[in-house]
């Protein structure tokens, strides 16, 4: 490999004519210096040193050579350039084998043959210089490689970072949109919430509306029409039961259905279906407080709340709807009192406001009117309504129930209060029928008051009450109540003008009306019992049968015929025509407590209990008392017939009831007759019945009356001394 070697220098120099390592600089590096640059640098290959050549030395070489440098370079730096460099290679194992081979392949390279020798690799240069600067590259790779520790570390942190951040941001925008999402998803949820609210609120306005026309009052006791109200009312209703369980969120949704749910109470009771209407009334008193509740200062929300406790008030004065009606009412119309009294005080110029305050008060009055007209505070109530309404307000309702309060011990006071009330009704700018038909009612209330003292004033108000009675009747054929008005205010005007002497004229009046006005069956029969009163029960017998051949369905006219066979003797023929009475009503569904059945049913227990059918008597009673509890007069009816049957304790119970409920009515004491309550075999019931005869002298304390009783009653049990204190 040494022979090797030196060949290649030889070689070397043959073609650049100089060696491989410049000799002045080796010479200038000493031994130690000549090693190292033997064992650590590479020569530069031929073609590289003669194109390094100066041009003294440059010159000389092509002279002595006979050759072109220029073409000599491009030659070396192909296959010659490679034999020299691997002959001249540092490493054994890349030097030629041996001095031969290093021929053979320069013979190869002269014969134009591919050579052995080839440039070295990158790898192998690259090894090369590391072995020459082994130092420096550890530093340089140890610092490298901190370097691109480093440089990871950072960028990994960066690139770390950088994602983070993207997430975050993308994260964001994420939520941003998200949230845009919501925010337009939302607001097309309160768009879609405005326009079904404003929808369902025209829903309700329209319903509203309906209930407005439908329920007008003069419409609503037209007969032909109850069925259809019926079902108005049903489908309505059931409208609204819908409408608010799906819709009824809003508190605007919920106010206006709250409305219409009054509405409904009013429109109910207005047709007499009164169990729909006390329902209604109760839910929309609970919508009511509900809206109320959450929102205590809205206006709008109380004055629904005070409308609502009013109406609901008024409904249930003297209604059988409950066995507490009457407890019902006087708590709801004191609540609407207070209601009003506060709504008066937020809105001060709200004349309405006080005026409906006036009505709660003397509505309360009309109750008591009802359940103890002695009491005090009704007297106190109807001056509060009065003194509301005395002035710019003025109010028909207020002046009559305080006259009807002070007709006894204020006569003059009243005659001015029934005047101012007719005054303000005969005001009224628009007249409906229900109003024309209240105007008559007035009238004949106010005529018999002033019949005894101003008995032409009277006369006049009864022949207006008339008047308006025919006409309504007239114009609005069938409804009971106009016909229950005008045959009121005719028997009234005709037991005056009996009164006075004057009963052709009673009689005349009827026969005008029937020449005047359509068939009203009901006017033939207060005309026929007029005519029984003053001929033979006879003739009276005949009149009916005449009406009821050309109309045999109307039950009035059975009812007027049982009266005329009672008083002519005949109670079997009596009976059974108040059997075909109440048949008849039943067959044409009657409302149950209307006064021509209620009168038919208390007829038959009179006649019953004359003919000790006891029982009988108890049972229709019964039934009458179901309808109108605040009949209290009927108790002590009961009580006899009871008495008679020998059901002591029920008797006892029914006097206690009739004396609760009217407490001055001492007639509850002696309806029976003391004699017999003094037979009575019962000891307990005696005891009992005597006890209740104290007490109720104690209630009435300053009554002569009552201890004038309790001396008769007494008298009959043999108590001779107490019976002598009483009188004394």
């Amino acid at each position: 490999a040494t022979d090797v070697y030196a060949l290649g220098v030889l070689l070397y120099e043959l073609i650049t004519g100089t060696t491989p390592f410049d000799r002045d600089t080796l010479n200038k590096l000493g031994f130690d210096g000549f090693r190292k640059v033997l064992r650590e640098q590479e020569p530069p290959r031929p073609s590289i040193r003669m194109s390094t050549l100066r041009g003294a030395r440059l010159s000389t070489l092509e002279d002595h050579r006979k050759v072109d440098t220029a073409e000599v370079c491009r030659t070396l730096e192909r296959e010659l350039d490679w034999v020299v460099m691997k002959a001249l290679e540092k490493d054994r194992e890349r030097r030629y084998e041996s001095a031969s081979v290093f021929a053979a392949d320069v013979e190869r390279y002269l014969n134009g043959e591919a050579v052995q020798a080839c440039p070295p690799t990158i790898r192998y240069q690259l090894t090369k210089y590391a072995r020459r600067h082994r130092s420096a590259i550890l530093i340089g790779s140890l610092v490298t490689t901190s370097l691109v520790c480093g440089l990871a570390g950072t960028t990994w942190q960066a690139i770390a970072a950088t994602a983070e951040r993207n997430r975050a941001t993308e994260a964001e925008q994420a939520s941003n949109e998200e949230a845009q999402r919501a925010n337009l998803a939302e607001q097309k949820a309160l768009d879609e919430q405005r326009r079904s609210e404003a929808n369902l609120e025209a829903a309700l306005a329209a319903m509203e509306q309906l209930l407005t026309h439908v329920g007008n009052p003069d419409l609503a006791e037209i007969p032909q029409l109850q069925p259809t109200f019926e079902k108005i009312l049903d489908d309505s209703l059931e409208f609204h039961d819908r409408f608010t369980e799906e819709h009824g969120t809003s508190p605007r949704v919920q106010y206006r259905a709250a409305l219409v749910l009054h509405q409904l109470a009013v429109f109910a009771h207005d047709t007499f279906q009164m169990s729909k209407a006390a329902d209604a009334h109760s839910r929309a008193i609970a919508l009511a407080d509900e809206l109320v509740a959450v929102e205590p200062d809205h206006l709008e929300y109380r004055k629904l709340q005070a409308k609502a406790y009013l109406a609901a008030g008024r409904f249930y004065i003297v209604k059988s709807i409950s066995p507490d009606a009457n407890s019902i009412a006087e708590r709801h119309l004191k609540h609407a009192e207070a209601l009003y009294h506060n709504l008066t005080l937020s809105e001060p110029g709200e004349k309405e406001h006080q005026r409906q305050e006036a009505v709660a008060l003397y509505s309360q009055a009309n109750l008591l009117r009802h359940t103890n007209r002695e009491d005090p505070r009704r007297l106190i109530l109807a001056e509060r309504a009065y003194t509301l309404t005395s002035h710019s307000i003025r109010d028909a309702g207020a002046c009559k129930i305080l006259a009807d309060c002070i007709a006894k011990s204020d006569p003059d006071r009243a005659d001015g209060l029934y005047r101012e009330a007719l005054e303000i009704h005969r005001s009224e700018p628009h007249p409906t029928r229900v109003s024309r038909q209240g105007l008559g009612w007035l009238c004949g209330v106010v005529a018999t008051h002033l019949s005894t003292r101003h008995p032409e004033e009277a006369e006049e108000l009864w022949r207006e009450s008339i008047r308006i009675g025919q006409q309504s009747c007239r114009d609005f054929p069938g409804i009971q109540r106009s016909i229950e008005y005008l045959i009121t205010n005719l028997t009234q005007y005709s037991d005056f003008l009996v009164r006075e002497g004057r009963t052709q004229e009673a009689l005349d009046v009827y026969d005008n009306l029937n020449r005047e006005s359509a068939i009203i069956p009901e006017i033939q029969a207060a005309h026929a019992s007029l005519l029984a009163r003053f001929k033979s029960p006879e003739e009276a017998i005949l009149a009916f049968t005449r009406l009821i051949k050309a109309n045999p369905q109307f039950n009035e006219y059975y009812l007027h015929r049982s009266q005329a066979y009672r008083e002519s003797g005949n109670t079997d023929a009596a009976l059974n025509d108040l059997n075909t009475a109440i048949a008849l009503s039943q067959n044409d569904g009657d409302s149950a407590g209307t006064l021509p059945l209620e009168k038919i049913y208390l007829l038959r227990a009179a006649i019953a209990f004359e003919q000790h059918r006891d029982q009988v008597t108890i049972d229709d009673l019964t039934t009458v008392l179901t309808w109108h509890s605040n009949r209290f007069w009927l108790y002590k009816k009961r009580a006899a017939a009871h008495f008679e049957l020998g059901s002591y304790s029920n008797a006892l119970l029914d006097l206690r009831r009739g004396l609760t409920g009217d407490p001055d009515d001492l007639s509850n004491l002696t309806w029976i007759s003391p004699e017999k309550l003094a037979a009575c075999p019962d000891a307990d019931f005696r005891g009992d019945f005597l006890q209740l005869v104290d007490q109720t002298v104690k209630q009435n304390s300053s009554s002569p009356d009552a201890l004038v009783t309790r001396a008769l009653i007494l008298l009959a049990f043999g108590d001779i001394e107490r019976a002598d204190k009483d009188l004394d």
